[in-house]
């Protein structure tokens, strides 16, 4: 599509299942909003392309830590990432001129 399009009313989406997650790099392609289970510890890997996207995680009880590369961030990420089993987060991501960040909210 062309720029300078107008929007109007809500949109309908399908969120994409990460599955158990292990160590990967995130993929705009998968969806702006993606969902998995954090079952052992992994490594996420910032995405190559600007983007913004949204991981909601929820821990079960093989829950590892979960470590970030290649991220620009200040000494706040926003809450802890626990391991606590059944602890949830949502984990959004934005890549902006080629920086990327991340900010954690839990949802306990």
């Amino acid at each position: 599509l062309a720029g300078n399009q107008t929007v109007s009313g809500g949109f309908n989406l399908t969120a994409f299942s990460l599955g158990n997650i292990t160590s990967f790099t995130l993929a705009p392609l998968s969806g702006n909003y993606q969902y998995g289970t954090n079952h052992g510890a992994a490594t996420w890997t910032a995405p190559a392309t600007d983007c913004a996207i949204d991981v909601y995680v929820i821990n079960d009880a093989s829950a590892g830590a979960i470590t970030f590369t290649g991220f620009t961030v200040s000494a706040s990420t926003g809450d802890a990432l626990t391991t606590t089993n059944t602890n949830k987060f949502i984990i959004s991501i934005r890549r902006i001129n080629s920086i990327s960040t991340y900010l954690i909210k839990a949802l306990q």
